[in-house]
Order: structure tokens, then C-alpha cells, then sequence
């Protein structure tokens, strides 16, 4: 869902803010910044804060390095 565009990605190709993933999943937002901020600390998602909102998309070199171990497993 990161690999998208969302409703706040504010001219960005990819990406989504905390609310287009809280409305996508119908999560509740404490919820939401748990896991961002967990996926964030694992280097899977990137996030840049625009204005007043932080903007997360996924790292694609992480993701496809994960991708790669777990083939190995």
C-alpha cells in the first residue's frame, strides 16, 4: 500500500500520510503509528515530514533485500 499514492502524498509519485492508512485499513490512528513506527525503525519505510504531515513510502532496496533472505529460508 506504501508502493501507492495517496490522498495527502502532496505531489508525490508514491507514498501515503498516517490518515490515507488509517481510512485504507479503518485502523485507529494510535494503531497506525505504531506500526509505521515500527516498520520506519526496521528501515522498511521511509518517512519525510512535508508542512504538517509525515509523508511514509516504502525503501524499495530494503524491501527487496528482505525479499531476497527470506528466499533463502
Amino acid at each position: 500500500m506504501l508502493g501507492e499514492k495517496g490522498q495527502c502524498s502532496i505531489d508525490k509519485p508514491v507514498g501515503m500520510c498516517a490518515s490515507d492508512v488509517e481510512a485504507r485499513l479503518g485502523i485507529a490512528q494510535p494503531t497506525v503509528s505504531h506500526h509505521l513506527r515500527i516498520l520506519t525503525s526496521a528501515g522498511l519505510v521511509t518517512k519525510e515530514k512535508v508542512g504538517q504531515w509525515i509523508w511514509f513510502r516504502r525503501n524499495e532496496a530494503a524491501v527487496k533485500a528482505l525479499g531476497r533472505e527470506l528466499r533463502k529460508i
